[in-house]
């Protein structure tokens, strides 16, 4: 497919052995001429005018990166279409928020733009590129923020299955990036620490709040601290009953809600024991079905 855009400017970098999409990246930037870079995914659509919006944050010098919105397409024969939707509506409200504050704390390489002087290679084993990229930008001294009105779009994975892998990875990933700069974050010492540590790391270590929240309402013989343990077990049971529709009837309706919740903090309990009691995850990705 690729090819057959070789006439119309487009370069085609093959490489028979499957090297991960660092590589590819790497090898991308090393060849490019351009003063922007801009970085998206296989399976994203854009319209006409996304590129436009995108370049024309940095006309301000101190822009070193922009990232834009993410949509999910609805599709009602995906397990995830409903939680994922939620989600990225989210996320871009906490990045709009944080993009007017200074520096949001992670691209989305599905839509990504930056200076082609501040690309820095990549080690070979970095999952989270897209988070590498933004991190070294912002420790140049440069901003990466959100251009809301600029989006991809996107079908969510098909199944939860899939979906699940792909958060396991992004949380190991997560941790991963943090080994990569640890003079940036601890001790937090800038307000960009402190924006990281609460919209990601406390993220990822929810599984842990909620575990220890669960035990200690568990066994505390307070009326109140029994009463937040049975709302816990009647929110578990909720999500295990959302499972078992989405098994059976391929939805689970308003369960999809604490579903998607226990989903996504599974795969961040996962992720953390592969990242440190394992030995990590290859760059290369996990293909989920689309």
């Amino acid at each position: 497919i690729v090819q057959s855009y070789v006439k119309k400017g487009v370069t085609v970098l093959h490489r028979p052995a499957r090297q991960g999409k660092t590589a590819a990246l790497n090898l991308a930037v090393s060849v490019s001429t351009g003063e922007i870079v801009f970085f998206s995914d296989a399976n994203t659509m854009y319209d006409s005018t996304v590129i436009q919006k995108m370049v024309r944050n940095f006309h301000d010098p101190s822009v070193g990166g922009v990232s834009g919105r993410k949509i999910i397409l609805k599709d009602s024969e995906r397990q995830t279409s409903q939680g994922e939707t939620a989600f990225w509506n989210y996320e871009g409200w906490l990045k709009s928020g944080e993009s007017r504050l200074g520096s949001i704390v992670g691209a989305d390489g599905e839509i990504f733009a930056i200076r082609r002087v501040l690309f820095s290679p990549m080690p070979p084993t970095v999952v989270h590129d897209d988070m590498f990229l933004s991190l070294k930008i912002v420790e140049a001294g440069f901003r990466v923020i959100y251009e809301g009105e600029a989006s991809s779009a996107e079908y969510s994975s098909k199944t939860l299955h899939d979906e699940f892998f792909l958060k396991v990875r992004y949380a190991s990933a997560g941790y991963q990036i943090l080994s990569e700069f640890p003079g940036m974050f601890f001790p937090p010492k800038t307000f960009f620490a402190f924006q990281f540590i609460s919209h990601k790391l406390f993220r990822w270590l929810i599984p842990f709040f909620l575990l220890t929240m669960l035990l200690t309402s568990a066994v505390i013989p307070s009326l109140s601290y029994q009463s937040l343990f049975w709302g816990q077990v009647s929110f578990y049971l909720a999500a295990l009953l959302g499972w078992v529709l989405m098994k059976r009837l391929g939805h689970a309706n308003l369960l999809y809600v604490p579903l998607y919740f226990c989903m996504g903090n599974a795969a961040a309990f996962y992720g953390f024991f592969l990242h440190f009691f394992s030995a990590g995850q290859s760059s290369l990705w996990r293909k989920a079905e689309r």
